[in-house]
């Protein structure tokens, strides 16, 4: 009967392996904080406006206009882009 050994894992590979780990762990638990949720709040808040704005242009007569100022939403886009909280995905 033939013995079989076993390859240890040299250290490098481990340390790679336990970054990932704690990496993974970190943005896991940032993700879900209150603070991330506002934050897509807010970016699905700018998302909504313009996509109203582009159905408005393309569809005149389906509802109602919008008002949009186009430099005030790429304003807003930038702004809440810059205000991303770390790590939220």
């Amino acid at each position: 009967m033939e013995r079989v050994e076993r390859r240890r894992l040299p250290w490098p590979e481990l340390t790679l392996i336990a970054c990932g780990l704690i990496i993974i762990i970190v943005v896991t638990v940032q993700s879900v904080k209150p603070s991330c949720h506002q934050w897509k709040q807010r970016l699905g808040d700018v998302s909504a406006a313009y996509m109203g704005a582009a159905g408005t242009e393309e569809h005149p007569a389906s509802g109602r206009p919008i008002e949009t100022d186009a430099t005030g939403l790429s304003r807003a886009a930038r702004q809440v882009l810059d205000q991303r909280p770390f790590a939220c995905l």
